[in-house]
C-alpha cells in the first residue's frame, strides 16, 4: 500500500487521542504544536504525571474511561494509542463510516 503524506490545519479541528501511554503521550505533544481548536484524551487508566502536565491547556480535556464511538461527534482527526490492537480495530472501523481520518499506531494498514 502507499501512502500519501499530508499537512492538515487542525485550528479549528477537534480531536481524539485514545490511550494514555507512551506513544498517546507522544502524539499529544505533537498534537499540541499543530494548536487545534480542543483535544480530548481518553484513558481507563489514571493519567500519569505527564499526561496532567500535558492536559494543563485550556483546550485539552482529559476523561478516564472507555472509548464510545459517540466520542466522535464533530471530531476531525482521532489517533488510538491502545495497546489493545482489537479496540484499536474498532476505533478505525467506527471512524472509516463516519469518514473520519485515524491513526492508528500499532497497524499502518
Amino acid at each position: 500500500m502507499n501512502y500519501y503524506p499530508v499537512f492538515i490545519n487542525l485550528n479549528t479541528s477537534k480531536c481524539l487521542i485514545i490511550g494514555a501511554g507512551k506513544v498517546g503521550a507522544r502524539k499529544l505533544k505533537k498534537l499540541i504544536d499543530s494548536e487545534p481548536k480542543e483535544i480530548l484524551v481518553l484513558d481507563t487508566a489514571t493519567p500519569t504525571l505527564q499526561i496532567q502536565k500535558l492536559c494543563n491547556k485550556p483546550f485539552i480535556s482529559f476523561e478516564q474511561r472507555t472509548f464510545h464511538t459517540s466520542d466522535l461527534k464533530d471530531i476531525t482527526i482521532v489517533f488510538a494509542a491502545t495497546n489493545d490492537t482489537n479496540l484499536n480495530i474498532s476505533i478505525a472501523k467506527a471512524c472509516s463510516k463516519k469518514h473520519i481520518l485515524c491513526n492508528i499506531v500499532d497497524n499502518k494498514d
